[in-house]
């Protein structure tokens, strides 16, 4: 059980370990109150301790990036500040948080699931960034493909756009049609329609080859 960890005194990377902070997270893991190298004091889950997710306040992660940023020059310097940012960065840290941070917001649709991130590039961005390269367009973001249910892995992710992404949502409903099998937003833009046009004749019980005959009439009706 969390609560019977003793952590006083260990050492998890950067980390040391000082006190109980007496409290725990919404997932029933005791904090700690933990000091980091460089003199920062927070407090951490012992879980995030024991599994390794966290193994300093930041600093650590800051100074890898800046290593990279140097060495490779895919970053820039933050104005008046000692912080380097990237979209790729942002990306590569909030892919992390998705997985291993039990407070995050979409926690749970993703390390809730069991989805993880490929080891070396939990605390490496320059593995992560050499393996999937530049991210093409503000419009990209990173996409677990061909398996929505795996982890970001190599094999398993790529540079996708928003509607790339929406087309591959596991809550997706595809239908076939002679032969093709596409979701909803695929057929609607093959017949000229909002999607929505399609979702209503759904609801109303309408068979799918229905519906794709009705929209293709109109649409080889309408002048070119």
């Amino acid at each position: 059980m969390p609560g019977k960890l003793q952590l006083k005194g260990q050492k998890f990377g950067r980390w040391t370990v000082i006190e109980d902070a007496k409290e725990k997270d919404r997932f029933g893991f005791r904090l700690w109150r933990c000091q980091c190298e460089c003199g920062t004091i927070s407090t951490v889950s012992g879980n995030s301790l024991k599994m390794g997710t966290s193994l300093s306040c930041g600093c650590l992660r800051s100074e890898k990036f800046a290593e990279s940023i140097t060495k490779h020059g895919f970053g820039k310097k933050i104005h008046g500040s000692d912080r380097y940012e990237t979209r790729e960065y942002s990306i590569w840290q909030n892919m992390k948080q998705r997985c291993y941070n039990h407070n995050f917001k979409q926690f749970m649709d993703y390390g809730g699931r069991g989805i993880g991130v490929f080891e070396p590039w939990i605390e490496s961005f320059e593995a992560f960034y050499k393996y999937l390269g530049p991210c093409p367009s503000k419009d990209h973001s990173i996409d677990r493909y061909p398996n929505n249910d795996g982890n970001y892995e190599p094999g398993n992710v790529r540079w996708a756009t928003k509607k790339e992404q929406v087309e591959h949502r596991r809550n997706n409903r595809w239908f076939e049609y002679n032969g093709e099998n596409k979701i909803i937003s695929q057929w609607a833009e093959i017949l000229g329609v909002r999607h929505n046009r399609i979702l209503y004749h759904l609801k109303k019980g309408r068979p799918f080859s229905e519906i794709y005959e009705h929209f293709i009439k109109r649409k080889n009706k309408c002048p070119a």
